[in-house]
């Protein structure tokens, strides 16, 4: 099993709504992966995979959506698929990723 990894609460503010973004991530020297989780589902979906072997040294982004987990929104009928992507970009931004790895499950491998 590798590393540990980071859980974090990261405010960011997204199409006007403020997001307190529960995550879990972690830095390396590999290309990165941000997980997006299905409809109520958690980051926590990703926390026992990340930790195989095959994911050593690999940095990673997961993190509950608004209105999901232990993610606060101030105003949960902003909700929408537009902002679940704008929320994303941010995350990534936020972490620094310029090239990564996606992996969606259900709602969260929805196209725009």
């Amino acid at each position: 099993m590798s590393c540990e990894f980071q859980r974090q609460h990261l405010a960011i503010t997204v199409r006007g709504t403020e997001i307190e973004v529960a995550a879990i991530h972690r830095t390396g020297t590999r290309e990165p992966i941000v997980f997006l989780h299905g409809f109520g589902s958690t980051k926590e979906d990703y926390a026992d995979i990340v930790r195989h072997a095959a994911f050593n040294d690999r940095p990673f982004l997961a993190y509950d959506a608004p209105g999901c987990g232990e993610t606060r929104c101030n105003d949960l009928k902003k909700i929408s698929i537009p902002l679940l992507v704008d929320t994303a970009l941010a995350m990534i931004d936020k972490l620094g990723f310029a090239r990564f790895h996606l992996v969606g499950h259900s709602m969260g491998g929805s196209p725009r």
